[in-house]
């Protein structure tokens, strides 16, 4: 009955640590790509929005377009990004998870102390955009801010 516990426990330490390094590689491949779309969505919720309202009084329907792809790209952005900050929550509370439910199984103070090192040593890997940024639960709040902020500095720069 031990072994069974601990070969539980090793088990879901070797599925989180595959986890982590399919987060890695995902990283590795894609985190440009991320970058890309976050910064094709971005141009295009602005110019969106600054062209909606800039000729909403002369072609309504023209403007009423812009401006419902202005509301599509931010629900895009919200569907596609909007989750992403939560890889790095999920591998925090598993890690912490883990160990609870090893030491609730009472499989012996040194296996214990031997899965919390193991643990220990997974990093918390997110999904990066770009080389550097990694997607955090701010990220939704701050692209809607800076779209609308730049809106309406084109708007009153070029008005």
């Amino acid at each position: 009955y031990l072994k069974r516990q601990e070969f539980c426990c090793t088990t879901l330490f070797k599925n989180f640590r595959q986890t982590q390094l399919l987060v890695l590689i995902f990283n590795i491949g894609y985190a440009p790509v991320v970058h890309l779309f976050k910064m094709l969505s971005i141009t295009q919720a602005v110019l969106f929005g600054y062209f909606g309202i800039r000729y909403f009084s002369k072609l309504v329907a023209f403007a009423a377009f812009f401006l419902v792809a202005l509301l599509f790209m931010m629900i895009y952005y919200v569907a596609t990004f909007g989750r992403a900050f939560f890889v790095t929550d999920r591998m925090q509370t598993f890690k912490i998870e883990l160990v609870r439910n090893a030491e609730l199984r009472q499989i012996g103070c040194t296996q214990v102390r031997h899965l919390q090192k193991l643990v220990a040593s997974v990093s918390n890997v997110g999904i990066k955009v770009g080389e550097f940024h990694t997607m955090e639960r701010e990220s939704t709040p701050i692209f809607i801010d800076f779209v609308v902020k730049t809106i309406a500095t084109l708007l009153i720069t070029y008005h």
